[in-house]
């Protein structure tokens, strides 16, 4: 009978690939809990499919390396009744996830870059102020920022925020001044660079 505790490791590693993997975490943070864990739970299918699949081609093509690695999980301290074959395949699944996904973010990252990556994800999935944000990276357009005690900020975004993960935003100042506090009409200085 199969171990129906054991499948907490594909769906961790589903939540693994929809968190972490550059191409999806943009797009899979902006949802509700519910929604993530359901579709961790169908990334985590594929993740438990995968591992059987690479579990079985590896005792046909390459039985003494599959002889080891069964060996390395007999070594775990572990009840006996506990069928270490489906532990191991789960195990080893989730390993080989967490290692594909950072590798595929580090090519990613190194290939097309984080600042692409992240602009595709807010064309799909941003909201108006994120794609502002971005045009103005991308653009060297300048932004008008105005704060809650009337102070003003008129310059080019830094580098686009990942989506979500930060409330502020790093801006290269072009002018500073302030709101007039009845009419708000803007009085600017150019800021100067030391």
């Amino acid at each position: 009978m199969f171990p129906y505790n054991l499948l907490i490791f594909p769906l961790v590693g589903g939540y693994f690939i929809i968190s972490n993997f550059a191409l999806y975490k943009y797009k899979y943070q902006r949802h509700d809990t519910t929604r993530l864990l359901l579709n961790s739970i169908l990334a985590g299918m594929l993740v438990g499919i995968g591992s059987f699949a690479c579990r079985v081609i590896m005792q046909n093509f390459c039985p003494g390396l599959y002889q080891k690695m069964s060996y390395l999980i007999d070594l775990l301290p572990l009840e006996r009744n506990l069928n270490n074959r489906h532990l191991g395949t789960l195990i080893y699944g989730l390993l080989i996830v967490i290692i594909l996904t950072s590798l595929f973010n580090l090519i990613l990252k190194y290939t097309i870059g984080y600042s692409k990556i992240i602009s595709k994800a807010l064309d799909k999935h941003g909201d108006e102020l994120e794609q502002l944000f971005r045009d103005s990276v991308v653009n060297a357009q300048p932004v008008q920022l105005t704060l809650k005690n009337d102070k003003v900020y008129l310059g080019i975004v830094d580098k686009i925020p990942e989506p979500k993960k930060t409330n502020y935003v790093s801006l290269i100042p072009l002018f500073s001044g302030y709101r007039e506090k009845d009419t708000k009409k803007m009085i600017l200085q150019l800021v100067m660079k030391q």
